[in-house]
């Protein structure tokens, strides 16, 4: 079947080896894979490949732009040449599991939590191959049960544009606490999933983009300290200027930093606000939203606990039309936050109101999400 796939598909862009079922599959030895595979742009794989086939696909792909390796967290000398010979390599994404692995000799990663310190690194190889890389890469994430290569590659990286950490324990927190005297002076998008690091620590890391953030998506687990939620959002205000998609936090009805933000990143187009426990009063920030005057802000979702009338919501999209506003709004309401009681209600009167301004051209999209996955 392989071979027949190599033998109808002259020229092969993207090829998914990751499936733990094909790992011996030799695919670049197989009559025709000089030329199928010579423009290979993405690729993803897993380092239980034996290092013979990427050896041979070093031979063939000088090509690929686009990495994904998944699974257990091998060491590759194979995949490691593979990556060193890339020459138009931007885009590395690593995904690690590590928990119910049959393999005893990460039994230590298994047990991180029991122990003092975090194991080193497994990946010295591949480390030292994306590190060849450094002035090529621009998109860097991680994720899973393990940080497989040391954080100082990541600070090797002199163009990243675009950095995804996605980790459990408080691994995020571990990487950037030690980033924490690198500039990222071209970072744009910054996402964090998993166990988030603190807000105060994603601070200090916005402080040293030198204003080029343009997006920041936090779409993990966390339960931030009020005082480190309004330090968090005047540096946004502050250090993020270019920024066109935030997610962040309000508490206790305190609004003042959102209006900080929307008037200080005036081209801010999709916010996310994110809440505490506490039950927040979304005819506040509609109110305080319709006062605006930013031309550019257009996509909204709330996340969390949030109550909010129907005469609330009216008076905003009232105040929108009265403006004119160029672009039509869109609301998301996240209500994934309780797996047994919803946390945000949308009666009939609330939907009379959303239809109504869906039908005037006021109200783009409106959605009910039970994912939060902070990106529009």
């Amino acid at each position: 079947m392989f071979r027949m796939f190599l033998t109808r598909c002259s020229t092969i862009e993207f090829l998914d080896i990751s499936d733990r079922k094909n790992t011996d599959v030799p695919l670049p030895y197989f009559t025709g894979a000089e030329t199928s595979f010579l423009h290979l742009c993405e690729l993803r794989c897993n380092t239980e490949i034996p290092s013979s086939i990427f050896y041979r696909m070093a031979q063939i792909c000088r090509n690929i732009e686009t990495l994904f390796i998944g699974y257990y967290p091998f060491d590759n000398e194979g995949l490691a040449t593979l990556i060193e010979v890339q020459e138009k390599l931007k885009n590395f994404e690593c995904q690690s599991q590590i928990r119910n692995t049959e393999y005893t000799e990460y039994a230590e990663y298994a047990e991180y939590t029991t122990l003092e310190r975090p194991p080193k690194p497994p990946c010295k190889n591949i480390a030292s191959a994306l590190s060849t890389c450094s002035n090529k890469l621009i998109n860097l994430a991680f994720g899973g049960d393990i940080i497989i290569i040391p954080s100082s590659t990541i600070a090797e990286i002199a163009n990243l544009q675009v950095l995804r950490l996605d980790f459990n324990r408080n691994l995020n927190e571990e990487i950037l606490e030690s980033l924490e005297f690198t500039a990222l002076p071209n970072l744009k998008i910054l996402k964090m999933g998993g166990i988030l690091a603190p807000l105060i620590m994603l601070g200090r890391l916005i402080r040293r983009t030198r204003n080029n953030l343009e997006k920041i998506s936090l779409y993990g687990w966390a339960t931030p300290e009020t005082k480190s939620i309004g330090i968090f959002n005047k540096v946004v205000a502050q250090y993020a200027p270019k920024l066109k998609y935030l997610t962040t936090w309000c508490y206790e009805n305190n609004f003042t930093d959102i209006e900080l933000i929307l008037n200080s990143c005036d081209q801010l187009e999709g916010l996310t606000i994110r809440t505490l426990d506490n039950q927040l009063d979304g005819d506040i920030l509609f109110e305080m939203l319709g006062n605006l005057n930013n031309e550019n802000f257009s996509k909204l979702r709330i996340a969390g606990v949030w109550a909010f009338t129907h005469e609330g919501l009216k008076k905003f999209f009232e105040k929108r039309k009265e403006k004119k506003k160029k672009k039509s709004f869109s609301l998301y309401i996240c209500d994934c936050y309780d797996e047994v009681d919803s946390c945000i209600e949308i009666t009939k009167s609330h939907m009379k109101i959303i239809d109504k301004y869906k039908a005037d051209g006021v109200l783009k999209n409106f959605k009910i999400e039970y994912d939060f996955t902070g990106d529009f």
